[in-house]
């Protein structure tokens, strides 16, 4: 028999990502030039939002507050990815939680989507 040849029925595969947003601390900031090299290779528009000390939690004078409304909100990314390490390591589940769910309730209504991940 022979393979079929034509349109073929896929399924959905949500909203269609042109740009992506990087955040994370240092770690993230020294894998920033390869990820957004990947993503230009791709055809996607890259935003690198890492650097040293980033983190969710606010703790040693960084206030998570002042730091993510103005880079989400810049970037206008169809897709925040978030590489979490060192930095949001040493505090409570509780406060992580809370943490995270203050970041996905800002960054929703720029109907961006969310990807948390680890090195």
């Amino acid at each position: 028999d022979s393979l079929a040849t034509g349109p073929v029925d896929s399924p959905a595969t949500g909203p269609a990502i042109t740009s992506v947003l990087w955040i994370g601390d240092s770690v993230a900031a020294d894998e920033a030039p390869a990820f957004l090299a990947a993503l230009a290779a791709a055809g996607l528009a890259g935003t690198d939002g890492a650097w040293a000390g980033r983190r969710f939690v606010e703790s040693d004078g960084v206030v998570p507050a002042d730091i993510f409304p103005p880079l989400i909100a810049d970037a206008e990314a169809d897709l925040v990815v978030v590489q979490l390490s060192l930095w949001d390591s040493p505090f409570a589940l509780d406060d992580l939680r809370t943490a995270f769910t203050w970041f996905l309730d800002l960054v929703a209504p720029s109907d961006a989507q969310v990807l948390f991940l680890t090195p």
